[in-house]
């Protein structure tokens, strides 16, 4: 489960400069054969490669976008960031899909989260729309994510080299990183104390640039603030949702992470990076590398992306 979502979860509870200006797509043309795609509700078979999608999840529009299959995307949802300046009808968002509007757009497919209700997903399936349910939950997960989106759209060469990429750059972060000791750190996702746990990307992301998580559950949850105090972080990540003033305040104050100015806050734009499953993650884990640990600028450069596009993988880091 994406932050996006704990964030919607909440909610519910409680109430890099641009690129170049042109794209070029290294893949095959678009496929007329039978496919049979795998999602986390399951494999579905199409006849052919999909040109009509409606996207209620960023990260699928984000993937999508790379793979050279953006003007496949029909309709969107509210929190897409990636790429900039988008122009597509809204269909929904995490948690509700307009039925009439993607009705009206001819969807072949909606992608969507764990999020949408059952009912939805059986209206769509009862007027012949699939849906499409992805849920990235570590590195792993997120390759497979690109390569089903690959072959979903024809586009399995560029999903083959975006997944080269990422594990090129995961290889290169951890060469560098080896020489570094474990720092424990604290990540105050939302209000309430929300956090990730194991079993999430973000963990992922922590341990790549050696940091020991505090949260030792699994997924997103509430850390209790006992196990705050008593864990002493030696740093605190504050997501852009989080005033700097609360880590002047109990559990916080007399932690490590205070005292040593080892507190660290999300601009929205890093936000957007850290907080979506995607192949983009990568540039989070960078801007913690060179945020908490200085002294690896000018050890480490990310591989070139091996797709161009109008906005790079980058763009507004």
């Amino acid at each position: 489960m994406n932050t996006k979502k704990i964030l919607a979860l909440a909610i519910a509870i409680v109430i890099i400069a641009a690129g170049v200006s042109y794209i070029y797509f290294h893949d095959q043309k678009h496929g007329t054969g039978k496919i049979t795609v795998k999602a986390y509700n399951g494999k579905f078979s199409f006849n052919h490669t999909v040109t009509r999608i409606v996207s209620l999840d960023p990260a699928a529009t984000s993937t999508l976008y790379a793979l050279g299959a953006y003007n496949y995307i029909v309709g969107g949802n509210v929190y897409d960031c990636y790429p900039p300046h988008e122009n597509i009808t809204v269909a929904g968002n995490l948690e509700s899909a307009n039925i009439e509007e993607i009705v009206n757009l001819s969807a072949q497919v909606v992608i969507g989260t764990d999020l949408i209700p059952e009912s939805t997903v059986n209206k769509l399936d009862s007027i012949g729309i699939t849906f499409l349910e992805y849920n990235p939950s570590n590195i792993s997960s997120i390759e497979c994510m690109t390569s089903s989106l690959g072959v979903l759209t024809g586009k399995t060469g560029n999903a083959t080299l975006i997944n080269q990429w990422l594990n090129e750059s995961i290889n290169d972060i951890n060469k560098v990183m080896k020489n570094y000791n474990y720092l424990s750190v604290f990540y105050y996702l939302y209000p309430g104390y929300w956090t990730a746990g194991n079993n999430t990307f973000i963990n992922d992301a922590f341990n790549m640039v050696h940091l020991k998580n505090i949260a030792t559950e699994n997924g997103y949850y509430t850390i209790s603030r006992e196990i705050i105090e008593s864990s002493n972080p030696q740093v605190i990540i504050l997501n852009d949702y989080i005033p700097y003033s609360t880590v002047n305040e109990t559990p916080f104050v007399q932690t490590s992470a205070v005292k040593n100015h080892m507190v660290f806050t999300l601009t929205q734009n890093i936000s957007n990076f850290f907080n979506e499953p995607d192949f983009r993650f990568v540039y989070a884990v960078y801007w913690l590398m060179i945020t908490i640990h200085p002294s690896v600028i000018g050890k480490l450069s990310l591989p070139a992306f091996p797709i161009k596009l109008k906005y790079n993988p980058g763009y507004g880091l």
